[in-house]
């Protein structure tokens, strides 16, 4: 008897989290249009309806006189009854986007991560984050998201320590731990997963039912929406979709680049690869161990007098000055990521590639030249390489995916 109960109350809880992604999606619905439109009775519709109301997650408005029958009764979401706090995990930061019952973003932050913080610290200091956070807003948070790249995948040795931390961060345990400290559901979804999400929700997957979503940041990963779905990867699969571990070919690349991949291959004069990983390339490590080595110990655009370690920033203030050095290693990036473009265009042919991540930071010069890239690798066949397009999402992209991704897995407590 009692695991008949549990079943049932599952089930309503379930009807009720679909109602409120139909009025979240139809502001103003009746209950005979949500019987409808739900295909269930209309006693059955108002039994869900008023419970809702009890609530206060739906909110009624004014009654709207019609030619014929009684007068229609709006329900709208109450935006003010709880939010949802996204959190994305990178190698270097945590970024934060808030998100309240009517999917306005509330607030937005960035937290630095300490140098070399150890993984069984990651739990506290993320607990830290979310009690200072909880501060920021009124409405308690009904769920929380946590993003992270996905964890198990080689990290090449020559990549920073933090990424190594990041790969064998057990993030089922911090996610549980945490659910237990705020009592509230929290998922965690891998980055590209998050980004997929946001992009549906916020972004251009809003105009676009079929499009690529490519984020070039730790690693360089890729999610497809086809006739508006996410083709989210199920537990077990969490690798597909990272496309940074395709091998570009050598001879695509800049002969003036120098691609380094000596320390990879070890000592006694190994020949160099014929391949090199996209990721290498186009990841912000990649680029700034690439460019790191490149120099030498020279200066890019003397940003590097005192030899301090290189930053995306430099590298975006020195690109926009026409650094000749910076400009190789972009046009690097570019052919590596329109190679990658290109495949992915025969494959799925989207209406849309979406470009995500820091790299976007190098502007409309880097998305011009990727486009020409694309169009060259790309050759007669019919798709406009003017359809790749920056993410409009912006830094938070990653978060606002992860507190949408929360929010389409809430279901209310029963």
């Amino acid at each position: 008897m009692k695991r008949t109960v549990v079943i049932k109350k599952k089930l309503i809880a379930e009807e009720e989290a679909r109602l409120l992604k139909l009025v979240h999606a139809n502001p103003g619905l009746s209950r005979l249009e949500i019987a409808r439109h739900m295909r269930l009775s209309t006693a059955a519709a108002g039994y869900y309806v008023d419970r809702l109301l009890k609530d206060r997650f739906l909110l009624t408005g004014e009654s709207i006189r019609q030619a014929r029958g009684r007068p229609k009764e709006p329900l709208y979401m109450n935006e003010h009854i709880g939010c949802f706090l996204g959190l994305d995990i990178s190698g270097s930061y945590i970024r934060a986007s808030c998100l309240d019952f009517g999917s306005n973003i509330l607030f937005q932050n960035r937290t630095a991560i300490p140098d070399n913080t150890p993984n069984e610290k990651m739990c506290g200091l993320l607990a830290d984050v979310i009690q200072e956070l909880k501060g920021h807003v009124a409405p308690p948070f009904l769920g929380i998201g946590l993003s992270v790249p996905v964890i198990g995948h080689p990290v090449p040795q020559f990549a920073p320590v933090k990424l190594h931390d990041i790969a064998t961060l057990p993030i089922a345990d911090i996610a549980r731990q945490l659910s237990e400290s705020f009592a509230v559901p929290v998922i965690h979804e891998t980055s590209i997963n998050a980004l997929g999400y946001g992009e549906i929700h916020y972004g251009a997957g809003l105009r676009y039912k079929n499009c690529v979503s490519i984020l070039a940041r730790t690693d360089v990963s890729a999610c497809v929406v086809i006739d508006g779905r996410l083709a989210a990867r199920k537990k077990g699969h969490e690798a597909a979709g990272m496309i940074g571990q395709w091998m570009c070919p050598r001879y695509l690349l800049p002969k003036q680049t120098g691609v380094r991949m000596e320390s990879v291959m070890g000592k006694g004069g190994a020949a160099l690869p014929a391949e090199v990983p996209v990721e290498q390339l186009a990841s912000t490590w990649g680029m700034t161990w690439q460019i790191g080595h490149a120099l030498d110990g020279g200066s890019v655009r003397g940003r590097r007098k005192k030899r301090e370690p290189l930053t995306v920033k430099d590298i975006r203030l020195a690109y926009g000055e026409g650094d000749p050095l910076v400009r190789r290693h972009a046009q690097a990036a570019a052919t590596a990521l329109a190679w990658a473009i290109g495949q992915l265009v025969l494959l799925f042919h989207p209406e849309q590639v979406i470009l995500s991540g820091p790299i976007s930071e190098l502007g409309q010069p880097f998305l011009e030249s990727l486009r020409g890239q694309v169009a060259k690798r790309l050759g007669n066949y019919p798709w406009d390489p003017a359809q790749v397009n920056f993410s409009e999402l912006g830094e938070y992209s990653v978060a606002i995916g992860s507190a949408a991704s929360s929010l389409d897995k809430w279901r209310p407590s029963r």
